[in-house]
């Protein structure tokens, strides 16, 4: 009878699991891709963050800081907010500055 129970709840978690990964939102990193996936295929946000990312680190900071407030109060989607926020990591905006310079050629 206990090899019974364990193994339902062992079927409990894994149902569980794979529930979650099937209900899963977005995730950041997933907003990220779409947001650097825009700005390849469209010139003018890829100029606008570009513009950005090529500033140090303090302003790209304050920029990209001051954007998510405007998007906040124009009431654009959260997504977006938390895609741009990604952005104020050092590495990531090296890692996207590259992303969209390869992309100019």
């Amino acid at each position: 009878m206990a090899v019974n129970r364990r193994d339902r709840t062992l079927l409990s978690r894994i149902y569980k699991a794979i529930r979650s990964l099937f209900k899963r939102k977005s995730t950041n990193e997933d907003n990220f891709v779409t947001l650097i996936s825009v700005a390849q295929d469209s010139p003018q946000i890829r100029v606008q963050l570009l513009s950005i990312l090529d500033q140090t680190p303090f302003q790209r900071q304050s920029l990209i800081n001051t954007w998510i407030e405007d998007l906040k109060l124009a009431g654009a989607p959260r997504e977006l907010q938390t895609a741009l926020t990604a952005l104020l990591d050092e590495e990531v905006a090296d890692r996207a500055r590259l992303l969209l310079r390869s992309s100019d050629g």
